[in-house]
């Protein structure tokens, strides 16, 4: 009888941990709505993991960051390939701390969106950074026009190992974040009579089309021609210095205009207050 639930109620850790200590041999399948995970044990040993084109421990620790999705586990699920020599335990420590890294990088101001380009002083401020194999293949992506997200997508490290790369390449001075208008809201005429602020332009059908990450997605859902960008701030819960780079992005990608109280366009550099740090 195959086992089934969801690792939003039946944690991931608890559900490998079940697998190995009761031996069995399967195929863990998870299902996030948009990723599928799958990962295979011979008597309760993990022998084999993969997500899209991750494998091995990258996809395991991949795997631990996931907060919801559908699990299901077949014991007649088998698989050859072995990408897995280590314990599931010294996976699971050794995936803790990558997760307590994010944790960290994600409180020092590092986004998902950021967008990132190669210093011109790239041998000085490499001098005291000794690059790995991995750092090179990241480096290699930054262009200027690729976010973190994606970076990390074209990368095959998966998206921690990507993530602390970046952060650790901007710590050492060798990549540097584009900078990016923010706006002060203290200086854009505030909308009156069912006029708004940001007004949507070009309607996308899909939000996969024209939008490239899921937070300019997430913004972008809310501008309807009736929301300000206080309102979306409140709604969303984030940080208002991240509304005001994603609404940014959106505006010179064309996407949303900006409006003055009598419906006239409004350069967005008029209201800005310089750069992000």
């Amino acid at each position: 009888m195959a086992l089934v639930g969801d690792i939003k109620s039946f944690k991931l850790n608890s559900l490998l941990q079940l697998i190995t200590m009761e031996g069995k041999s399967g195929a863990l399948k998870i299902d996030d709505g948009e990723r599928q995970a799958r990962c295979y044990f011979q008597a309760g040993r993990l022998y084999h993991c993969a997500i899209a084109k991750l494998t091995g421990s990258a996809a395991f620790f991949e795997l631990l960051i996931w907060e919801e999705g559908e699990f299901m586990f077949d014991e007649r699920g088998r698989i050859d390939l072995r990408t897995i020599y280590e314990p599931i335990d010294s996976l699971l420590i050794q995936g803790s701390r990558l997760l307590e890294e994010w944790k960290v990088i994600k409180s020092q101001g590092f986004f998902e969106d950021e967008v990132f380009e190669v210093q011109n002083n790239i041998q000085e401020a490499s001098s005291d950074f000794t690059m790995k194999p991995d750092d090179w293949k990241t480096l290699r992506l930054v262009d200027g026009k690729l976010n973190a997200r994606q970076i990390a997508e074209k990368s095959g490290l998966g998206y921690l190992s990507t993530y602390r790369i970046l952060f650790a390449l901007k710590s050492a001075g060798i990549i540097t974040s584009l900078k990016y208008k923010l706006i002060d809201l203290t200086l854009i005429p505030q909308p009156h009579r069912g006029q708004s602020l940001f007004v949507p332009k070009n309607r996308i059908a899909s939000p996969k089309v024209g939008v490239e990450t899921a937070m300019q997605d997430l913004v972008y859902q809310q501008i309807d021609g009736r929301i300000t960008l206080e309102r979306i701030t409140a709604k969303l819960n984030l940080d208002q210095k991240r509304i005001s780079i994603v609404v940014t992005q959106l505006y010179r990608q064309g996407l949303i205009s900006l409006v003055d109280a009598k419906g006239n366009n409004v350069p967005l550099e008029k209201a800005s207050i310089g750069d992000s740090k």
